[in-house]
């Protein structure tokens, strides 16, 4: 099970840039998990705009799908 504290680490190990995620916030240009009252929500922000990408029915699923997202797209630049 992911928790922010491991994948953070994890992110750390594999050079991803902590300007690239968030978690519980969000920022430009960076993915993020966001809690509503029923579900977590994954969420890339854009110019503004907050693009929703997936929702998980936990932390441990929203963080699953933040580290995938994320390396997706750190591979996409690389």
């Amino acid at each position: 099970m992911w928790t922010t504290d491991l994948l953070e680490k994890f992110f750390n190990k594999n050079g991803v840039s902590p300007a690239s995620y968030a978690f519980y916030s969000t920022k430009e240009d960076a993915f993020s998990i966001l809690r509503d009252k029923d579900h977590w929500r994954i969420v890339y922000v854009e110019r503004g705009a907050q693009n929703v990408l997936g929702f998980a029915d936990s932390e441990s699923q929203a963080l699953n799908l933040l580290k995938l997202f994320v390396l997706e797209s750190e591979r996409g630049f690389k």
